[in-house]
């Protein structure tokens, strides 16, 4: 499965962006521009985190193989942000409403209400989560596939 981010715009800290499966708009989505993956492919897996306290999709890079099956065996988990253990540079797909003070890479997901503003993240990460569950079930790998706006 490709899942496509396509950024929209960049504004201060705020990128915008649209994601799709298969040419299917699914929702929109929030990054902060200072701390946001460079447009390219990247995997995506679901792994147990230890912050969330269960499986989350997490972005990773082409490069890394294995891919760590929970938290403690993530290479990113030496990194320290602002001398605190939370948040590290962990890029996953996430529900959210807004992006100020986000340090993690993340990716915001949920429907647009206006500019840098997010709703109905609970239910849209929900069901994007089922589908790429879904897939990884069914013994398929998920690439995501960042465009720069």
């Amino acid at each position: 499965m490709i899942v496509t981010l396509q950024r929209t715009s960049v504004n201060g800290e705020i990128t915008e962006g649209r994601l799709s499966i298969d040419g299917i708009h699914i929702c929109d989505t929030l990054e902060n521009t200072f701390s946001c993956l460079a447009p390219g492919h990247y995997r995506v897996h679901l792994i147990k985190c230890s912050q969330y306290a269960r499986k989350m999709p997490i972005v990773l890079s082409p490069s890394l193989s294995p891919s760590p099956s929970d938290c403690a065996a993530c290479p990113r988990r030496t990194y320290v942000n602002h001398n605190t253990a939370m948040p590290r540079f962990c890029p996953m797909i996430k529900p959210g409403n807004g992006i100020h003070s986000r340090q993690d890479g993340s990716i915001l997901v949920g429907r647009r209400q206006c500019h840098g503003l997010l709703v109905h993240s609970r239910e849209v990460f929900d069901t994007l989560y089922a589908r790429l569950r879904m897939t990884i079930q069914r013994g398929k790998e998920i690439t995501l596939k960042i465009i720069k706006a």
